[in-house]
């Protein structure tokens, strides 16, 4: 089946057509996502919302002609609900894993608990969180403080634990720079 058939049995609403839609874009929608901190709900939610609003595009544009594959029309719609959910969230940026957090030793605990602690080093490390952002405060207190684990900051924040554990790898670096750098 061409393009412009499928395009056409979209329109129609066919569901083999879109079933067959639906399993060509999992695999991609999933790296995609998976990626970028996701889980494998949001990656259904995320497939899901964005095929159908192709489907409302090709009912509205019943001129359209592609210029590209179906499959990368869809994929635009898809990366643009990944976006408008990322945005939702109260996430700013869209991550690129490079070296996983697991990789590496990220807990270093001495900045925040450690020896020698004094009321001026707490007060120096409450206003480096406070520089950090919201975000970046509330996940390092939750974690540090609090002794959360990632899946219950995930769950209390409503965001994926893969996000939270890159967002504390991520904050925790953060921390440490500012921190060296007025210690030097």
């Amino acid at each position: 089946m061409d393009q412009n058939e499928l395009l056409d049995l979209l329109r129609k609403g066919d569901k083999t057509a879109f079933k067959q839609l639906y399993i060509n874009l999992g695999e991609t929608t999933r790296g995609f996502i998976s990626k970028r901190g996701g889980d494998h709900e949001m990656v259904r939610d995320v497939l899901q919302e964005g095929l159908y609003r192709l489907l409302m595009y090709l009912k509205k544009h019943s001129d359209l002609e592609l210029k590209s594959s179906i499959e990368a029309l869809a994929f635009g719609f898809i990366k643009n609900v990944w976006l408008e959910k990322i945005r939702s969230s109260d996430r700013h940026k869209i991550v690129e894993l490079g070296e996983s957090p697991d990789q590496q030793e990220i807990m270093d605990e001495g900045i925040l608990f450690g020896e020698g602690e004094n009321d001026r080093e707490l007060k120096v490390i409450g206003s480096l969180l406070d520089q950090l952002g919201e975000n970046c405060k509330v996940v390092l207190i939750e974690f540090y403080v609090h002794r959360l684990k990632l899946k219950e900051i995930a769950n209390k924040l409503s965001l994926s634990e893969s996000y939270i554990k890159l967002k504390r790898f991520r904050c925790l670096n953060e921390l440490k720079e500012k921190y060296q750098a007025i210690a030097s």
